[in-house]
């Protein structure tokens, strides 16, 4: 039987579901699939086997406790973690996405390791939720650290810094996080904000919104200016030198002038140049 779920590689793994849009699977396709993906990455994956994970005990696991059907987004959150362990940044499922329409009201951002929780003012400029509370300490219960820690699979043998900055970004998507999380997304969300020594608390209840109530992550507007830029138009000086500066052969984002002139390169942006993502948080006045 020709399998719903086709595994290819190119410069990642991609997971592509066909065009029936097939949303479960039997044992026999996922059986072809994980064979596949094991060829691929034995073939491909030049980090298959430097940080003593064994994904093939995990993959045989997975199949000996398979019952039918078998739902094809968890099927690929399964490969996603999987891959993600392997440490293999330059791989990536695709396919068998979450799709999420609900979101938190509020967004949120990394401080020196920690995280503040932003909301726009009547000027519709970013600012603290709350400016005596500023951190978030746990959402629904789960300490923030424990959440972030869940709910970036594919991201999880990234660097600290750089895994931070993404999983907070992610923490709006609340749908997302839940089904990845496994649980079942309540009508509010208990998010416990705190003081600077984490010593005194208060509470929001919050109902997840659409998307067209929620607001876009705090550094989508660095990026939004250069949203038609071609890649190859970011090694123009008149463009890298607004976006960098080289000092010591290392590359940092540039920085601007006046409150909000200091500014973040985007991972579009460094990437497209240096295949790196430095990042530099400049976080809105409460």
């Amino acid at each position: 039987m020709k399998s719903k779920v086709i595994l290819s590689v190119l410069f990642c793994l991609v997971m592509l579901a066909s065009k029936a849009q097939i949303k479960t699977l039997t044992k026999q396709q996922v059986a072809e699939d994980i064979n596949s993906l094991k060829k691929i990455l034995e073939e491909n994956s030049s980090y298959i086997h430097l940080n003593g994970y064994d994904i093939n005990k995990d993959l045989e696991n997975y199949q000996q406790n398979l019952v039918e059907p078998i739902r094809l987004e968890d099927f690929a959150l399964f490969l996603t973690r999987s891959i993600g362990k392997i440490g293999d940044r330059h791989a990536s499922i695709r396919g068998g996405e979450i799709k999420d329409s609900l979101y938190l009201p509020i967004i949120f951002a990394p401080e020196n390791h920690k995280v503040v929780a932003l909301r726009k003012n009547a000027d519709k400029e970013l600012q603290l939720v709350s400016s005596r509370y500023p951190y978030l300490k746990s959402l629904d219960g789960i300490p923030t650290e424990n959440f972030l820690q869940s709910i970036l699979p594919k991201e999880i043998s990234a660097p600290e810094k750089s895994y931070l900055t993404m999983a907070v970004r992610e923490l709006r998507d609340i749908q997302k996080n839940y089904r990845i999380l496994g649980k079942r997304l309540p009508q509010e969300i208990k998010i416990t904000l705190s003081d600077a020594s984490f010593a005194k608390d208060t509470i929001l209840n919050l109902a997840p919104v659409g998307r067209k109530q929620t607001l876009r992550p705090w550094d989508d507007k660095f990026e939004s200016e250069y949203i038609l830029t071609k890649s190859a138009d970011y090694n123009k000086p008149e463009i890298f030198d607004k976006l960098f500066n080289v000092r010591q052969d290392c590359l940092y984002p540039a920085s601007g002038h006046g409150r909000k002139g200091r500014r973040s390169a985007t991972i579009r942006e460094v990437k497209s140049v240096y295949g790196v993502y430095p990042r530099r948080l400049q976080l809105p006045h409460s």
